[in-house]
C-alpha cells in the first residue's frame, strides 16, 4: 500500500509509530468508532466533532490504543473521511 494522497497530504500507511504498529493499525483500530460517529452525526443531521478538526485530533489522541501523542498521518486520514 505505502504512500497514498489524502486531501493534499501524503500518507505512509507502512510508517512505525511504534514497536509492532503502523499506521495503518491505528486507522484500523479507530475506523469502526469513526464510522459510528459519522452515522449518527449523519442520522442527527450534525457534523462530526462540531466541525473542528482540532476537537477530531484531541479525541484521536485519546483513543489511540498504546500511543497518546499527535499522529499526523492518521490526524490526515481522518480529517477527510469525516469531511473538516
Amino acid at each position: 500500500m505505502a504512500i497514498v494522497k489524502f486531501n493534499g497530504h501524503n500518507i505512509n500507511f507502512d510508517k512505525k509509530i511504534v514497536k509492532g504498529k503502523k499506521v495503518l493499525d491505528f486507522i484500523n483500530e479507530i475506523e469502526p468508532n469513526i464510522e459510528r460517529i459519522i452515522r449518527t452525526c449523519k442520522t442527527n443531521n450534525i457534523q462530526p466533532f462540531d466541525g473542528s478538526r482540532n476537537k477530531l485530533k484531541e479525541w484521536l489522541i485519546s483513543n489511540q490504543e498504546g500511543y497518546n501523542k499527535y499522529i499526523s498521518e492518521v490526524y490526515d486520514y481522518f480529517v477527510e473521511k469525516c469531511k473538516l
